[in-house]
């Protein structure tokens, strides 16, 4: 219990208390209030002394609560520091109150207010306490995190170095307050009275309520600015992915432009020349003069026409595939597989070949590009089993990295293990064209459709054994 020479006993147990509705306790609210909260009041034999006590912690009390209107209102810092300033000095009654925020080994006052400002006309305040300036109120508070509270300041050893300037201005009193920011101290409230022993501890107690509301009050300000800042930077973030998109469409829309150029010439440019040799040679051989070695030449130079026309078409239909819209739907595999393979025994009527075709296989896909997966895996099955005796391919459900797909299987020609990377890559052949005829470009468009619909596929072989591809057509 606290008491006060010759009239109130407070006993030191700090609460929130509030004011009347216009912000400004007089004397007996102020003691009901401060009964009301935990306070313990004793009457004792009234003293100037009493009252004035009573007056300070009324006037902080005030002004306590004018900071916390502040807070709510104020969200610059700067702006906060001098408004607490201000409070301090109107409601306060000081001659000076000033707020120092920390700099490296220095604390620099940001903000005053009071007829006393004088005081800081080049103030030096360094935080090394081996110097005489270092171990002042301002210095201490900021550099131990502790209250600095001289009530004889101008008899007081540690405050030499600023007698002179106290005397200018009248100081008898000081208090220096830490506060935080993000759990480090930010800096310190300094107030300067002219009365001795003017800061008790009823009234340090309302001023560490005052420097802890104004640290609650930064750790706000620093979450919102560190708020703003990351909204800034995704808004700039999305401003560059935006242009980068930007950049990049033009970019595709102009390599689609050169593509479609490209088939174009593919199409026209190379495909009207291809007619007009295998026409002549066609021609040719109705010729009934030409000898057997003439009919043979005439017949490779066809066939290498009819094999170029072939590779122009499959290289048409790689390069088209990317710029096909994606339309899924439910595709029924098992039924364009069967078709598949109809088609192609009809071309082969001769040969002996079993295939198993497993019913109710079903994709979420392009239908249209479904087909031509399909059409290439399975006449690539059906080309590599050609020279087998008795021919077999499975075509069935699998999973393929924990993803429903499909598998075709053939008893075929196989391929060494160590190639299956290069087996997707455009013109790539792991046989010979004298073995098994063909463009490498069927492979590279299979995977070019699984790509597109966020799918994946893989093959597996050994030469001589036959081979397995399995892929899937949904992410």
């Amino acid at each position: 219990m606290l008491r006060f020479p010759g009239g109130i006993n407070i006993c030191k147990t700090m609460a929130t208390i509030h004011v009347l509705d216009d912000g400004s306790p007089d004397r007996a609210s102020v003691i009901a209030l401060l009964a009301s909260k935990g306070h313990s009041i004793v009457d004792a034999p009234p003293s100037s002394g009493a009252e004035r006590r009573l007056e300070r912690l009324t006037q902080f009390y005030t002004a306590l609560s004018r900071t916390n209107s502040a807070i709510v209102r104020i969200a610059e810092p700067a702006a906060l520091y001098q408004e607490i300033c201000d409070i301090c000095v109107e409601y306060g009654g000081v001659k000076l109150a000033f707020i120092a925020i920390a700099h490296g080994d220095h604390a620099e006052p940001v903000a005053a207010a009071g007829p006393g400002q004088r005081f800081l006309d080049g103030l030096d305040i360094p935080l090394d306490p081996t110097r005489p300036e270092g171990s002042g109120p301002i210095a201490t508070a900021v550099r131990e995190g502790r209250d600095y509270i001289s009530n004889d300041f101008l008899g007081d050893p540690k405050t030499h170095p600023w007698r002179e300037r106290a005397l200018a201005i009248g100081t008898r009193s000081v208090a220096a307050i830490p506060f935080r920011c993000e759990g480090r101290i930010a800096g310190a409230i300094s107030l300067h009275v002219g009365e001795r022993d003017f800061f008790d501890e009823p009234l340090v107690a309302l001023l560490d309520e005052m420097a802890a509301d104004l640290s609650f009050s930064l750790d706000g300000v620093r979450r919102r600015l560190a708020h703003e800042a990351a909204e800034a930077e995704i808004l700039r973030l999305n401003a560059e992915l935006e242009k980068r998109v930007t950049e990049r469409t033009a970019a595709l829309e102009a390599a689609n432009e050169e593509l479609h150029a490209y088939d174009y010439s593919i199409s026209h440019d190379l495909s009207a020349p291809l007619r007009h040799i295998s026409g002549f040679g066609s021609a040719l051989l109705q010729d009934t003069q030409l000898d057997e070695e003439a009919r043979e030449h005439v017949q490779r130079m066809l066939a290498a026409c009819d094999r170029m026309k072939r590779l122009i078409d499959d290289l048409l239909q790689l390069s088209t595939l990317a710029r096909v819209e994606l339309k899924r739907t439910v595709v029924d595999m098992s039924l364009i597989a069967t078709a598949v393979c109809e088609a192609l025994r009809a071309r082969s009527p001769g040969r002996v070949i079993e295939v198993r075709v497993e019913p109710g296989m079903k994709a979420w896909a392009d239908p249209g590009l479904a087909r031509i997966a399909l059409e290439n895996l399975i006449g690539n099955a059906w080309k590599f089993t050609s020279k087998v005796p008795v021919a077999r391919i499975e075509i069935g459900p699998t999973v393929l990295g924990g993803r429903a797909g499909f598998r075709i299987k053939d008893n075929g020609a196989g391929f060494a293990p160590e190639g299956a990377e290069r087996l997707f890559t455009p013109f790539t052949r792991l046989h010979s064209e004298s073995d098994f005829e063909g463009t490498g470009v069927g492979l590279a468009t299979v995977k070019r459709i699984v790509n597109r619909h966020e799918g994946t596929i893989e093959a597996e072989g050994r030469r001589g054994e036959g081979a397995t591809f399995r892929f899937t057509l949904e992410p």
